[in-house]
């Protein structure tokens, strides 16, 4: 049916005395479309971007010019309906250049290195031979400074203590995946300290000599070739001016269990060999959302020290328990953590009865082949209550 159509245009034109070859010369428009990269790509900044381009028209191609039409500018318009003017952003396309030929038919090539991370839209837009104008479809390339890098300082070095006057080592390491390291800063706190120096491969050092005693709050930043940083998880040192306190908690015990409501009475024994301890702080940490809160112990005694903390039903969960003691020359210890449980009653009791490795018997029960199914029999109670749920971990997969 088209063909029948078709056979009657030279007709129509000739009779608007309009030759039908000059009229689809004006009409055809030129075809092109960026054949790489694909849509959706990421680049890291600082790398080239290669545009691989298809053009194509009957008369032939005089330029092919790429754009980025993710540009926007501020300007003042005419409402067209209340005749104010209105400034905002308008899209204003930015010319990148002008594509070569590859030397193949219709095919054409663009190069460049943003400048900026960002979201490039792309687009080709091709002038025929006869002036008539062709575009793409638009290209979206994200440009990034692709992976930060990663950075750590010995944890050996947390809770360390250095005389003040004596050199204090950092030592750390730094690497990056998809680039380079330039530089890993020292910092005490929001202070820098100075630069680190590579003396092996990913491993670096710092040392500096501590002036004033003190808490040093150490973190390391490691900054690579495209500008990405990443800060080391914090390491804390005491500069200390003589022997720095002794603490340690005497009561609860370690994995000590309380019901919801208990007033628990925390005792911690802290003394100090060349001075004497002046302040003493308990902070209990819940497991469970990472909510902190710190008291000031009472000295009751000549190296005892002792809090008591009322609990209630917001505080059930997995506790952690530190001291913190100070001397009268700003020493700091941490003693070690302990953990207890805030309940609402007494915790159940659990054991798994089957599979056993009983090395009294000939037959090893917890060796099985792959396929077999495995039955776990436990037995779970729960003296002022009732179990509700028993699940089964490997580790700590559920």
């Amino acid at each position: 049916m088209i063909a029948n159509y078709l056979k009657y245009i030279p007709v129509i034109f000739a009779l608007f005395g309009v030759g039908m070859s000059s009229f689809l010369h004006a009409q055809v428009l030129p075809t092109v479309d960026i054949t790489s990269p694909a849509s959706g790509s990421e680049l890291l900044l600082g790398d080239p971007l290669l545009l691989q381009i298809n053009a194509s028209d009957a008369s032939g191609i005089a330029a092919v010019r790429v754009f980025n039409n993710n540009n926007y500018e501020q300007r003042t318009t005419i409402d067209e309906e209340t005749g104010e003017e209105v400034t905002g952003p308008v899209r204003v396309p930015v010319l990148l250049g002008i594509a070569s030929s590859t030397g193949n038919p219709n095919e054409y090539q663009f190069s460049f290195s943003p400048a900026n991370i960002g979201i490039l839209e792309l687009e080709a837009r091709a002038t025929s031979l006869a002036g008539n104008p062709g575009k793409s479809s638009s290209v979206i390339v994200s440009v990034t400074r692709g992976l930060a890098p990663l950075v750590a300082i010995d944890p050996a070095l947390d809770g360390t203590t250095v005389s003040r006057g004596n050199e204090l080592v950092v030592y750390m390491t730094a690497s990056d995946q998809d680039g380079l390291i330039n530089q890993v800063e020292v910092y005490n706190g929001r202070q820098p300290l100075g630069i680190a120096e590579l003396y092996a491969t990913n491993n670096y050092r710092f040392i500096f000599k501590t002036n004033q005693f003190g808490q040093l709050l150490l973190t390391a930043r490691a900054t690579d070739d495209r500008g990405n940083v990443s800060i080391s998880a914090l390491s804390t040192v005491s500069v200390t001016t003589g022997d720095v306190p002794t603490v340690a908690i005497s009561s609860p015990v370690d994995k000590a269990s309380y019901e919801a409501n208990d007033a628990i009475i925390i005792d911690i024994s802290a003394d100090d060999a060349d001075g004497f301890v002046v302040r003493v702080d308990v902070t209990m940490t819940n497991q469970y959302n990472g909510e902190s809160t710190t008291g000031t112990a009472s000295k009751v005694g000549d190296t005892k020290w002792r809090l008591t903390v009322p609990t209630s039903l917001s505080d059930v969960g997995l506790m952690e328990l530190t001291a913190r003691a100070t001397d009268e020359r700003g020493n700091v210890s941490i003693s070690d953590s302990l953990e207890f449980s805030v309940t609402t009653g007494e915790v159940p009791t659990v054991e798994i009865i089957s599979p056993v490795d009983d090395p009294q018997t000939v037959d090893d029960e917890t060796t099985f082949t792959a396929g077999d199914i495995i039955t776990i029999d436990v037995r779970a109670a729960d003296a002022d209550g009732q179990v509700t749920a028993v699940n089964i971990f490997d580790g700590t997969t559920q």
